[in-house]
C-alpha cells in the first residue's frame, strides 16, 4: 500500500468540510474553522467543537478496490453518559453503500464543568475493502459527533488516481447544536448532509454547538470561504447562553452580515429564524440543564430581565434587520422561518426540549429542501437537482 497526500483543496485526495488542517497529536486536525480563526478562539470549548468532523469528508476518485485509513479517531463522553459510540460512512458514487463502526478511540471526558481529561489512544487503521473494479467517485463521511485526525490514506501500489470532481456549488451553513446534529444516527443523516447530497452541493457545515454566536472570525470564514449559498440559521445560542441584549444583537447581526457582503456582494444568504424551543419561547435565557436531562430557562428579576431576548422577539429582530437591509437594495437576502422547519407540531420529537431526535433532523432536511430548493423556494433552480 501506498500513502497518498490529502490537503483542503488536493486534486487526488480532498478533504471536504473543513477550513483548515492544523497538526494534531499524530495527524492532521480537521477543522471546521480556518486555522487563523483557531488562532483567535480563546474559548477551549468552541476550538473542540469547531474540530469536531460533522460534514467533514475524504474524496478520491480511483480504480482502487481497498483503502486504509490511519486515523485517531476521539470520542466525547460528558459526565457519568455512555461515550458517544463513532462510525464513518461510504459513499460510492453517490450512494451511501455501508457505516463503519470505528475501533477503540481516545476519549474527552467532561468530568464535571470546566473539569476535562484526555484519555489518549494511538492511532488507529481502518481498511475500507470491496469497493468494486473500475474508477469511482468515493467520499468517506468521518464521525459527526465526535473528533478525528488523519494521519494517512494508503491505497494499493497500482491503485490510479484521478482529480475529484469539482463544479459543485459549494454551500456554507451557520448554525447551532441543531445544525451540528451530533444525534443523528451516521454522519450522511445529519440534516445539512441529507441536503447537500439531496441537491448535489459541496457543503461546509459550520454549525457550532453551542456557539453560533455571530463571532467576526466565522463571518470572516464564510466570506473567504467564496461559496455560491449561504445559510444562517441564528437566535437558540444567543438566548442558551443569554449573550446579546436587544441593543447588541441587533448591531451584531448587521456587522455579521455586512462581513460577507464584503466579499460576497451578490451571493444568495438566506437568514433562519430559531426552531421552537418550549422553554425560551416567550421567556429570556440563559437555559440550563435540568436533572431530569431537559433544558429549562431561569427565573431573574425585572431589571436583569430588561433586553433579554426570547426566541420569540429574536425571531421579530431577525425579519426586522433583513427586511431592512431588503428595502436597502440587497436583492440576495432572503428570510425563513425556522418554525417552518421544526415548529409546534413537532414538540414530541425534542428529545431535551431543545434538541430535535435523529428523525427529527430528517424532518428538517426535508422541509428545508423545500423551503429553499423548492419550486416556490428562494434559492429554486440555484441547485443542481436532486442527486442520486
Amino acid at each position: 500500500m501506498t500513502a497518498i497526500p490529502f490537503a483542503l483543496d488536493d486534486a487526488r485526495a480532498r478533504i471536504g468540510g473543513a477550513l483548515g488542517l492544523p497538526a494534531g497529536r499524530y495527524g492532521s486536525v480537521m477543522s471546521r474553522l480556518s486555522t487563523r480563526s483557531l488562532a483567535q478562539v480563546h474559548d477551549p470549548e468552541l476550538r473542540l467543537v469547531a474540530t469536531s468532523t460533522s460534514g467533514v469528508r475524504l474524496e478520491l476518485r480511483t480504480d482502487a478496490e481497498r483503502l486504509e485509513l490511519e486515523l485517531l479517531p476521539t470520542q466525547l463522553q460528558v459526565l457519568d453518559r455512555p461515550p458517544t459510540k463513532l462510525s464513518l460512512d461510504l459513499v460510492v458514487d453517490g450512494h451511501v453503500t455501508r457505516q463503519i463502526e470505528l475501533p477503540a478511540a481516545a476519549r474527552i471526558w467532561v468530568r464535571a464543568p470546566g473539569e476535562v481529561e484526555l484519555i489518549d489512544h494511538p492511532p488507529v487503521t481502518v481498511p475500507v475493502d470491496d469497493l468494486g473494479p473500475g474508477v469511482k467517485d468515493l467520499q468517506v463521511w468521518f464521525p459527526h459527533n465526535g473528533f478525528t485526525e488523519l494521519v494517512a490514506v494508503h491505497v494499493p501500489d497500482d491503485a490510479t488516481l484521478v482529480p475529484v470532481r469539482t463544479g459543485r456549488p459549494r454551500w456554507v451553513h451557520y448554525g447551532s447544536s441543531i445544525s451540528h446534529c451530533v444525534e443523528a444516527r451516521r454522519p450522511t443523516d445529519t440534516w445539512p448532509a441529507t441536503v447537500a447530497r439531496r441537491h448535489d452541493l459541496d457543503l461546509i457545515n459550520l454549525g457550532l454547538a453551542g456557539h453560533c454566536q455571530l463571532d467576526q472570525m466565522v463571518a470572516r470564514d464564510i466570506r473567504d470561504a467564496a461559496p455560491d449559498l449561504v445559510s444562517l440559521k441564528i437566535g437558540v445560542n444567543v438566548v442558551n447562553h443569554d449573550t446579546f441584549r436587544e441593543r447588541t444583537f441587533v448591531p451584531a447581526l448587521h456587522g455579521f452580515l455586512d462581513t460577507l457582503r464584503e466579499g460576497l456582494p451578490d451571493t444568495p444568504v438566506l437568514v433562519l429564524t430559531p426552531i421552537i424551543c418550549p422553554p425560551a419561547e416567550d421567556h429570556a435565557g440563559p437555559t440550563l440543564l435540568a436533572a431530569d436531562g431537559t433544558f429549562r430557562t431561569v427565573e431573574r428579576s425585572e431589571e436583569l430581565s430588561r433586553g433579554a431576548l426570547s426566541l420569540g422577539r429574536i425571531r421579530e429582530l431577525i425579519a426586522t434587520v433583513v427586511s431592512t437591509r431588503v428595502a436597502a437594495g440587497d436583492a440576495h437576502l432572503a428570510l425563513g422561518d425556522g418554525l417552518e422547519l421544526f415548529g409546534p407540531e413537532d414538540v414530541g420529537d425534542l428529545h431535551d426540549a431543545l434538541h430535535p431526535t435523529a428523525d427529527g433532523y430528517l424532518r428538517i432536511a426535508e422541509r428545508f429542501s423545500s423551503l429553499a430548493f423548492g419550486p416556490s423556494g428562494c434559492w429554486a433552480g440555484l441547485d443542481r437537482g436532486e442527486a442520486s
